[in-house]
């Protein structure tokens, strides 16, 4: 990578192997404030600016909000005050991969410039006060606390109907743990390719929670309840949430009513969730 290349390509100070960006940004930011060169920007502990990360046309939305991330770091840790954050394409070079960094020293009249109101559709609307750039970590609850529906109210299944319905779980998440290469393999075609291994852990945990006897199955409603709750905590992603609404859906017109025409409104019930 090069340092100080030109917006139009001229030759930068300094060519170097590519280097993490909590790294990049240092060596940047060093050079822009090394004192012993004439045209350095002079910076102290104690001094408030505002911050711009420009991408220059090829760098994609994360990798430019790591270098945000990492500057604010590396200045606070010099004892600098960031106020304010910019950052987007705001001078860009056709696709260059890169970044660039501006400092400007803070002041009352600069920051009511700065904040003034304006129509330029390229400007950042929004800034980043240094509040917000050290975060206080939220504590974990103590414990998830799932939706239970009331026993005495929700339709139960005869001891036959549980012994069904235990049965074709199993069979579904079997059926669906032996086929998830040939899902990842589908979902290459127009994804990325873990399809299959997603659903797969989920079936695996649903088979564990029945063999472990988790699942309330004489109350299907509860089940698919807490069916979509495991789907939810082990598949990640949007699947785990997507399969949690139609299982919620699904639950809810199974409450009163568990016969085989339930099941069927059970369905349509759970896709209008997940439609809406």
């Amino acid at each position: 990578m090069e340092l100080g290349l030109g917006i139009h390509g001229e030759g930068g100070v300094r060519r170097m192997k590519l280097l993490p960006a909590a790294e990049t940004v240092a060596v940047m930011l060093n050079h822009m404030t090394d004192i012993t060169s004439s045209t350095h920007f002079s910076l102290k502990s104690g001094d408030a600016v505002a911050l711009a990360v420009n991408n220059l046309g090829g760098t994609s939305v994360l990798e430019l909000y790591v270098v945000v991330k990492e500057a604010i770091a590396y200045l606070e840790s010099r004892g600098v005050v960031v106020e304010q954050v910019y950052s987007g394409a705001l001078i860009t070079s056709l696709e260059m991969a890169g970044v660039s960094l501006t400092l400007l020293h803070l002041d009352d009249s600069r920051r009511r410039c700065l904040n003034q109101e304006t129509a330029a559709p390229g400007w950042p609307r929004q800034s980043w006060l240094s509040s917000y750039s050290s975060p206080q970590p939220i504590p974990a609850p103590a414990s998830t606390t799932y939706t239970r529906l009331s026993t005495e109210t929700a339709a139960c299944l005869s001891e036959g109907g549980e012994k069904a319905f235990r049965r074709a779980l199993l069979h579904a998440c079997r059926a669906l743990s032996q086929c998830d290469q040939q899902l990842n393999d589908l979902d290459c075609r127009s994804g990325d390719g873990d399809c299959g291994s997603t659903i797969r852990r989920g079936a695996q945990a649903v088979i564990e929670a029945i063999s472990s006897d988790r699942l309330p199955l004489d109350t299907p409603s509860q089940a698919l309840i807490d069916i979509g709750h495991i789907a939810e905590d082990t598949m990640g992603g949007a699947s785990g949430g997507l399969y949690s609404l139609l299982l919620s859906g699904a639950a809810q017109a199974l409450v009163e009513d568990v016969s085989p025409k339930a099941w069927v409104h059970a369905l349509k019930a759970g896709m209008e969730t997940l439609s809406k």
